[in-house]
């Protein structure tokens, strides 16, 4: 069994293992597994937030309602792994680096679903830790 710190981390290893090597690999089988692997990431990360959101459904907003859900769930990872592969494809510096304007915004989105979803598991006590 693994720790709970390691265990909590592990869709944060999938997502950053796998944009960069989503990034550094040209497109071929390589770069097929690493979207693979960003993505099955942000599966786990979306069913953990999902499981442990204790925001009243009641409360949630309009706007969740005129998109499907699971594209709202998945429009932050998408749009951070659409770009890492604009990164590894494009041979402009400059197109790289206005790739930085969707990934701030994808990683802005992911913090307030953190922070309107009241995630219970946040909150880690020095036993769980040790």
């Amino acid at each position: 069994m693994l720790k709970r710190p390691i265990y909590e981390l592990l869709p944060y290893f999938y997502l950053a293992g796998g944009f960069v090597c989503i990034a550094n690999f040209e497109f071929g089988w390589g770069q097929l597994f690493a979207i693979l692997l960003f993505l099955l990431g942000a599966d786990i990360w979306i069913m953990r937030s999902n499981s442990r959101r204790q925001d009243k459904v009641l409360k949630r907003r309009v706007q969740d309602r005129l998109k499907p859900f699971w594209l709202y769930e998945v429009m932050p990872f998408l749009l951070v792994c659409i770009s890492g592969v604009v990164i590894s494809t494009s041979g402009s510096n400059y197109l790289s680096w206005a790739m930085v304007l969707p990934v701030g915004y994808a990683f802005w989105r992911i913090e307030q679903r953190v922070e309107y979803r009241q995630h219970g598991w946040v909150q880690l006590t020095d036993a769980q830790l040790s």
